[in-house]
């Protein structure tokens, strides 16, 4: 983890909760419905956004086998974090997730992202704490910027 998008421990969010059974029991990946997540869709493995997930897909495990989703239900939870990794992935509870949300694409966020993987490998940091408790004015300027040009 390089950079966290957010990292407040405090606040109450909703989110979703995947739960999925198999051979480890009943397992459950808790998530904000824009997060992406990675699933199989018909044969081969995509991210999708958290919210778009139905009892029947299948979620991708840490060790790439699947597990399918048995219940998605909305619940409350305190906490709201977003860790950034160098190539953009991550586990969650055991399960696959991008560290991106449909909120920026992937792509962008990458990109915006790159000065900030650069000063992490010679040990700096660009941006710091500035986007832990929310974001700068700015970032959310650009933000709905680039959502009204998707749409």
């Amino acid at each position: 983890v390089f950079f966290f998008g957010h990292r407040d421990q405090e606040s109450v969010h909703p989110f979703l909760s995947i739960e999925t059974k198999s051979t480890r029991g009943i397992q459950t990946l808790e998530v904000s419905g824009y997060h992406l997540v990675l699933v199989k869709a018909h044969s081969s493995i995509e991210s999708i956004e958290a919210r778009m997930i139905i009892p029947g897909n299948a979620l991708v495990t840490s060790d790439g086998s699947l597990e399918q989703v048995n219940r998605v239900t909305s619940v409350y939870s305190r906490g709201l974090m977003n860790p950034h990794t160098i190539d953009g992935r991550i586990i969650v509870n055991g399960f696959q997730a991008s560290c991106f949300t449909s909120v920026v694409p992937p792509i962008l966020g990458q990109a915006l992202l790159l000065p900030e993987r650069w000063a992490y490998r010679v040990g700096r940091s660009i941006l710091g704490d500035i986007l832990h408790l929310g974001r700068p004015k700015l970032f959310n300027l650009v933000l709905n910027t680039v959502g009204q040009s998707r749409n």
